[in-house]
Formats: structure tokens, sequence, C-alpha cells
């Protein structure tokens, strides 16, 4: 809306020619609202083919960092979708200006005399206002899902914006009228022309509040997070490579293995079987048609009879609630039988990062072979520190038709996934500061078409083109401060509304270095835009500017 503001206040003079040539307000608004639907047209297409690039890239980035395997699809209904919200999104924000311009007076023009826009009658701006809610509720009810939570959202925006800009208003008036300033002449000049600005700065301020909220939580966030996944980084002790294949090709695993400089090695088997029963009894029991044979259970905590004390002795899962003594039928895939005794219990030892290991059936990796055939077998290498990456490499070399992990870069895909979220999270926030200072320039450009007069009587009376500038950024800088301190304020104490709400919050801190560097930041990108943005319009020389008042 700002934008079509700052696009149409240049035409004015164009819209005075268009109504003295015949043409009527409707007309206009209509000829505008077709415009302002070519540009969403043309926006929201180069953001859907955006959005379908950056989609494949985030597919390829979630691949690294899941065990689900999906690939890319294009689906043109939600593309579809975006582009018509996006166009009209940006006539329902655009019709205010559109309204608005379309109240240039043409006698101005036939008069010789500046085109001035005629404000709104107050009914005609709530009727206005009214109509372009409907179809914002209906935008944010198709998003939510609900129409009640889309008019809420509605309520909760126009309130929101209320509160900030009383909040944001008070805030400038206590600047230009409180603060003694007054022996800084550009500075105290500043302030003067800061009690003349309208909505539009506020506006402004709202934006680049919002946009330095969400990236203080971001970094936050960010940074809190961080601090925790050091404190809590995954430590392999133990094997912290596996190898991983079938069962024909142990011998050429153990090979490999042995041809390597690993500090110890331990095997594993696994195979599946029809059924695993209680004898004698036909009731089912919570055991999982699998055998699994060990040399070492460094990943199970074994109670009862000591490992390897009774070779062909079974071990099961200490939930399945069958005690030591009883007699397990394992029905093999060939469909021959054999019965194993329960000689203790299980629980698995597994570690966050790394794999779990299977639930079945234990039995000692000596007389898994007198049970049954194993379908796979893993060998559990354990390599010397900071080795573990090169042994998997040439392992995997070595063996093509196996499978080897490094479980030091396994358990890492945690961090990782982690740190992109993070990443995520701040980047969408960078967008919204972004988009506060696209206001800010916005709200610049317009201020520099209402203050050409003042602009050029100014340089009239003596002051240079670099006092105004000066006088530009002290007055834009002024107006950042305030808007990035109260959002740092409002950070802060959301942080200690949220530490007394819940004690685990409580480690959620902004570090002084990060709260500065982002008010630097907003201070900064607001001044280079406010410079950008002015470069042009103070460059203009006075007798031209006062040309046109005569």
């Amino acid at each position: 809306a700002n934008t079509m503001q700052v696009l149409l206040r240049r035409r004015q003079r164009e819209v005075a020619v268009w109504k003295a040539l015949g043409y009527q307000e409707r007309q206009l608004q209509a000829m505008f609202a077709l415009e302002a639907a070519v540009l969403g047209t043309l926006g929201s297409l180069a953001g859907a083919g955006a959005g379908v690039l950056v989609s494949t890239r985030l597919v390829e980035l979630f691949r690294r960092t899941t065990n689900l395997l999906f690939s890319w699809a294009f689906a043109p209904e939600p593309v579809l979708a975006g582009v018509g919200a996006g166009i009209l999104t940006t006539v329902v924000f655009a019709l205010w200006a559109i309204v608005a311009a379309s109240q240039a007076q043409p006698m101005a023009l036939l008069r010789n005399e500046p085109v001035n826009v005629r404000r709104l009658p107050w009914l005609k701006a709530a009727g206005l206002a009214l109509l372009l809610a409907l179809p914002f509720t209906l935008i944010t009810s198709l998003v939510m899902g609900s129409l009640g939570q889309g008019i809420g959202v509605l309520l909760f925006a126009v309130a929101g914006l209320a509160v900030l800009g009383g909040l944001f208003g008070g805030l400038l008036w206590a600047a230009a009228r409180l603060v003694p300033l007054r022996r800084l002449p550009l500075v105290h000049l500043a302030q003067n022309s800061l009690r003349r600005r309208g909505l539009a700065l506020v506006f402004a301020m709202i934006a680049l509040f919002a946009g330095v909220v969400a990236m203080t939580l971001g970094v936050a966030f960010t940074q809190n997070a961080q601090r925790e996944m050091d404190e809590r980084t995954i430590e392999i002790e133990g094997y912290n490579v596996n190898v991983i294949a079938r069962s024909r090709q142990e011998a050429a695993v153990r090979q490999a293995v042995d041809a390597e400089p690993v500090e110890k090695s331990a095997v594993g088997y696994a195979a599946t079987v029809q059924e695993i029963r209680l004898t004698g009894s036909s009731e089912e029991i919570q055991v999982k048609p699998l055998l699994i044979g060990r040399s070492d259970p460094f990943d199970y905590l074994i109670t009862g009879s000591p490992w390897g004390s009774r070779p062909e002795g079974a071990y099961v899962d200490q939930n399945a609630g069958i005690p030591a003594g009883s007699r397990l039928e394992v029905r093999r895939q060939d469909g021959l039988v054999r019965t194993l005794e329960v000689v203790g219990t299980y629980e698995i030892n597994g570690s966050p990062g790394t794999f779990f290991p299977q639930a079945g059936v234990l039995v000692p990796a000596e007389g898994f072979s007198r049970i049954a055939a194993p379908d796979t077998v893993t060998v559990f290498v354990q390599a010397p520190k900071g080795e573990a990456a090169n042994i998997a490499a040439r392992l995997g070399a070595a063996l093509p038709e196996a499978t080897v992990i490094d479980l030091v870069a396994y358990a890492t895909r945690y961090t990782q996934t982690y740190q992109n979220l993070f990443m995520l999270a701040t980047a969408m926030a960078g967008l919204a500061f972004l988009a506060g200072v696209l206001l800010v320039a916005n709200s610049v450009s317009l201020a520099m078409l209402d203050r050409r007069y003042e602009l050029g009587i100014l340089k009239a009376v003596g002051y240079s083109r670099l006092h105004l500038l000066a006088t530009l950024a002290v007055e834009y800088s002024l107006m950042a401060l305030l808007a990035c301190a109260t959002g740092l304020a409002a950070v802060r104490i959301f942080l200690w509304v949220l530490a007394l709400a819940n004690h685990l919050a409580g480690s959620l801190v902004l570090t002084p270095g990060a709260a500065g560097l982002i008010g630097l930041c907003g201070v900064g990108l607001t001044l280079i835009t406010v410079l950008g943005v002015t470069w042009g319009p103070t460059r203009v020389s006075p007798m031209a500017v006062l040309n046109e008042r005569i």
C-alpha cells in the first residue's frame, strides 16, 4: 500500500490530466486497480518461480537431514494459490492509495497550481476500510483454514497497529518536543521535521520494530540453541564404524577390517524367522520374530546368566514378561524349529544420534550359526580417535557391496538438522527485517514528494545539499533508534516473562553484544536507505521548486 502511495503520488498531475479529459473517478480507479493487478501478477509469478527453484534446494537439504526417502515433485495447486493470493493482496492493499490519488482536482492543473489530493471524508474512509477488510479476512481465513481464526487475525492486526501506532506516536512526540537538543541546529531542525510527519513514518517504525523483534528473537534462540548443542556434543565412545553386509560377504568384511589399524572389532548377526512362541503355549508373546547374534553385547544391558556362559541360551526384552527358564520355539524360514532356553533379559542401551539396536531374541554369536543362518552380518569397528572417517572411507572402497557407516558423522546429522532449522528461522527473521527497511524507504520517498517545496526553500535560504542530507539522516536515525530500542526492549521483556512462566526458558539470554549489533544494523541500514533515497531529491535546484509554485 505504501509503495502504491508513492507511485501514485508521483502521478497526481497525470490523474488531473485524465480527469480534465473527461475520465471519471471510477474509471481511473479501475485503471489503476488493473495496473496494480498486473504488477501483482508479475511479482507473484516471479515469487512463485523463485519459490519453486528454492523448493528443489530445500528438498536436497532435507534429504541430508532425515532418514526418510522422498523426491521433489511439482504441484501446480499451491503455486496457483500463491499467485492468486499475491494478486489479491496487491490489489487490496493498493486500493486505498488508488482511491486517495483519484481525488486529484483538474482545476488546479488548469490554474497552473500545485496538484494536491483532498483528504478522504471520514465516513468514506471508514467505508473503504471496511470494504478492504473483507478480502483481507478472506485471505487470512483461507490461510488459517477457519473463518473465525481469519477474523481473529484481522482484529489482532488492527489492535496491534493501534497499540503500536499510539506507542510510536507518543515516542515521536516526546523525541520531537522533550529532548533538549536546541543547541545543535541540524538536530533541532530534524526534531521540527519529526513533528510534521504523519502516519507513514509511524507505519515505517512499526515495520522496523517488527523486523527487529523477529531478528532479535531468531538470534536469541539460535545463539542459545547453539550453546546448548555445543555443551551436549555427542561423543561416540567404543565402536564408531559399522560395516553392514550380506552373510555371504562375512569373510571379505573380516579380512578388510583386519587390514585396518583398528583398536577392536565385534560381529553381529540378524535373521528373520517365521515365528517365535513359548513351548507348549498358544498364547502370543510380545517378541519380534528376529534372531540377533552378538559377540559383544555392548548395545544391550544383560541380566541373568553371564554373557557367553550359555552359547545357545536366549535373552529376551525385559518388557516381554518372559521369565528365565522358559523355552522358546523358533520356526525358521525353511520351516525347521529350534528350541531355546531363556537364560536372561536385556535392555536396549542405545544412545541419541546413533543406530538403536533391534529388539528380538538375543543369543551369543558363537551359538547363532547352530540356530539359524544369518541374513546379514554387521562388523562393529572401534577406530582410533580422529581416524573413523578415514577408515570408513577405505572400507567403503574395499567393500563396494557393503554399507559402511561412520557413526561420528551419522550422529552429527541431528546437529546439522537443528542448525539448518535455526538458520532458516534467522533467515526468515532477516527477511522481516529487510521488509521493515523497505517500508522505511517507501516512507522516505513519499516524504520527499511532500517536502519538495520545503527542501527548495531551505536551499534558497542558504542550506547546502550536505546540510539537507545530514538533517534527513539525523531525522530518520532518531526514528530508527526509537524503533530498534523499543524492539530490543520488547524482546528482553518477553524473555523475562517467559523465564518466569517456564524455568527451562530461563537459559534464553540475549547477549549485549548481539543486541548492540542488531540495533547498529537497524540504524545503519536505515541510514544507508535514507541517504540512497534522498540523494536524488536533494539535488533539485531551488529555482525549479520555487517556479512550480509561481
